[in-house]
């Protein structure tokens, strides 16, 4: 059980949730590479609107390179289909 704050409401730690899992609910194969997807991979497993708004909301994020190809931190995978698919806030601005 949880402890209470000041404010009395209840705080609890968060389930620790494996990745594989995350990747099974969101319908995402395994990874290219252990830092995440290369764009190929995502644009199979988008559709077309998903994978449009992706590379849009990708501009700017940082991104790996693996043999000259950018790689796709999972993280930003998983915040932007979560935001996308499951209306889910990610970020604050």
């Amino acid at each position: 059980m949880g402890k209470r704050t000041k404010f009395n409401s209840l705080v609890t730690k968060p389930k620790k949730v494996s990745l594989s899992s995350v990747l099974d609910r969101l319908e995402l194969p395994k990874l290219d590479h252990k830092y995440g997807y290369f764009y190929s991979t995502l644009q199979e497993h988008m559709s077309l609107k998903e994978y449009t708004k992706f590379t849009d909301w990708m501009n700017g994020q940082t991104c790996a390179l693996v043999e000259g190809k950018p790689v796709c931190f999972v993280e930003d995978v998983i915040r932007f289909l979560e935001m996308e698919r499951n209306g889910k806030v990610t970020y604050w601005d």
